[in-house]
């Protein structure tokens, strides 16, 4: 088995008729060996494709950060708006002189400072409650209950880069 494999070597890489011993015909063995139809590369091609790759690889490389940049952002936006909710929920149910009595009807409303709501210390929240009248006829109006929260993240170190959004809920009742 040896012997055949030997002699396809021969027969593929050296001219019929040249002894591959003889350092004369070295040439030849080398000449035949690139034309024999081998399946590497050449040097060219391995240039180009990693001149390829050099040009792809940074816009890529810039996509990736760009989208964890989206999904972090997405993430906060997300927690803002469930703290937001959060207070609402907790205020929707009390009644209008219980808020005003917690503080809530005061200029300003409460605030919840960084570090104060439990398990989101990279959050600050503005609660509000106001009563504003709202005519529905030349003669008659109703009460209407805004209750505002704001809520502000990325804002502790440097205020120039706070976020924040706002959720507002009116409610009209007729005994506050």
């Amino acid at each position: 088995m040896s012997k055949n494999i030997t002699n396809y070597f021969f027969l593929n890489f050296v001219k019929v008729g040249q002894d591959p011993l003889c350092s004369n015909h070295s040439e030849g063995f080398v000449r035949q060996m690139s034309c024999s139809g081998s399946k590497g590369l050449t040097l060219i091609e391995v240039l180009i494709a990693l001149a390829i790759i050099g040009i792809m690889l940074p816009a890529v490389v810039g996509m990736l950060v760009a989208g964890s940049g989206y999904i972090i952002e997405a993430g906060e936006k997300t927690t803002g708006v469930q703290l937001a909710d959060e207070k609402i929920q907790d205020i929707k149910g009390r009644s209008y002189p219980c808020l005003e009595k917690d503080g809530y009807t005061e200029l300003g409303g409460i605030t919840e400072s960084y570090g104060d709501i439990d398990g989101f210390a990279e959050f600050r929240r503005i609660t509000e409650v106001t009563i504003e009248e709202l005519p529905l006829t030349e003669t008659e109006s109703i009460e209407i209950m805004r209750l505002r929260v704001r809520v502000f993240w990325n804002g502790e170190e440097d205020p120039y880069l706070e976020r924040s959004l706002k959720q507002e809920l009116l409610r009209a009742e007729t005994g506050f």
